[in-house]
């Protein structure tokens, strides 16, 4: 008897898995993987807004992708300097996920709020090499091969 219900339920199974196979294999088909940079990957990003508010500076990015591949471990740090260049605070924003060709996202930097900030600049980086990030008027531009990387654009405060 246990050998009967074993085929029956074996038979069962051959019969689920024959039904419910060609769904994940279309899902799959669609799904097309996408190689992570490595070495320089071109960004865009909009002008940065920064607002002060109570006891804390929050600065806020658009960020393109303008390569053809993903860009994993994409980090943003913002550096806060006195009048005299002594660093004084900053903040780190790191990209939960790789972000796709472009894709664009929001950078949202939380920074403390000290009296003796002057001046800040931000750097881009990735887990896989180095970041040329252009500094753009709107994310839907065509970037101009010609145009400087600026990696840490200062701002008075």
């Amino acid at each position: 008897m246990k050998r009967h219900l074993t085929l029956v339920l074996a038979g069962l199974l051959v019969a689920l898995a024959g039904a419910v196979g060609p769904a994940f294999g279309q899902d799959a088909a669609k799904t097309k993987y996408i190689a992570p940079i490595k070495g320089e990957a071109r960004i865009g990003y909009t002008k940065p807004q920064v607002k002060v508010v109570k006891d804390a500076v929050i600065t806020v990015i658009k960020v393109k992708n303008m390569t053809t591949g993903r860009i994993a471990g994409f980090k943003v740090e913002e550096f806060w300097w006195d009048k005299q260049r002594n660093p004084v605070t900053g903040a780190r924003y790191i990209h939960p996920r790789p972000i796709d060709p472009g894709e664009v996202i929001t950078v949202t930097l939380n920074t403390p709020k000290n009296p003796a900030m002057d001046s800040n600049n931000y750097t881009f980086t990735h887990a896989q090499g180095t970041i040329k990030a252009t500094a753009m008027k709107s994310l839907d531009e065509a970037p101009a091969e010609g145009k400087a990387a600026d990696k840490g654009k200062k701002t008075k405060k």
